[in-house]
């Protein structure tokens, strides 16, 4: 299952940075209820031979699959969408 999910509905203060972004959304995620494991922050991958750092990832245990979040505190750009979906596929 990939799917994306825009949460641009969410005001955020002007001066918020993607750090604080990465600890509400935690907790949020965390409350969720406990089939969400926390696995870290920053996360550093090999993808086609290169370290990347994923903002965030979850797995859900129900599911048996991980929840990437990639996260920007600025506003939407089509090329973000492409970064995450590189991360989920591989590719």
């Amino acid at each position: 299952m990939k799917d994306t999910y825009g949460l641009g509905f969410v005001s955020l203060p002007v001066d918020c940075d993607e750090t604080a972004l990465e600890q509400n959304i935690t907790r949020f995620l965390l409350e969720l209820g406990t089939d969400f494991t926390f696995v870290g922050r920053q996360k550093e991958i090999i993808v086609s031979g290169k370290t990347r750092r994923i903002d965030m990832l979850f797995y859900q245990i129900k599911l048996r699959c991980y929840i990437v979040v990639e996260l920007k505190a600025v506003a939407f750009e089509p090329e973000f969408a492409v970064k995450l979906n590189f991360y989920v596929c591989g590719q």
